[in-house]
C-alpha cells in the first residue's frame, strides 16, 4: 500500500503544473507595506485555479479532520495551499489540485 501511495504522489509531482515566467516575475515585486501584502495575496489568489474551499475539502478527505489553518503560498515555480489539521499537514498544488506532500503529526 505504501508503494502504491508513493508512486501516486511521485506521478502527481511529475505532472504538476508550474507558474509561467511572467507569473513568477510578478510575485517577486514584493513590498512589506500592508497594502502591498494585500495586493500580493490577491495576485496569488487570482493565479490559483483550484479554489481554497476545494483544497480544504480535499485535505479534509485525506486527513479525516477539519482544516484549522490554510495558507496560499509560492515556492519557486510552485503555487500551493499549505494546510494543517490536528492530525496532519498537507500541501495541495493550487494549479492542478494534486497533493504535493502529506505528513502525519
Amino acid at each position: 500500500m505504501k508503494h502504491l501511495l508513493l508512486t501516486l504522489v511521485l506521478l502527481g509531482t511529475l505532472q504538476a503544473q508550474d507558474l509561467t515566467p511572467n507569473q513568477i516575475v510578478s510575485t517577486y515585486n514584493y513590498n512589506h507595506s500592508a497594502s502591498a501584502k494585500i495586493k500580493q495575496k490577491r495576485l496569488l489568489q487570482r493565479m490559483a485555479t483550484v479554489k481554497k474551499e476545494k483544497a480544504q475539502e480535499m485535505a479534509k478527505e485525506k486527513c479525516g479532520a477539519k482544516v484549522e489553518l490554510t495558507k496560499l503560498t509560492r515556492h519557486g515555480n510552485r503555487l500551493f495551499y499549505a494546510m494543517r489539521t490536528d492530525s496532519c499537514s498537507i500541501k495541495i498544488d493550487a494549479l492542478d489540485g494534486s497533493i504535493i506532500s502529506q505528513k502525519m503529526l
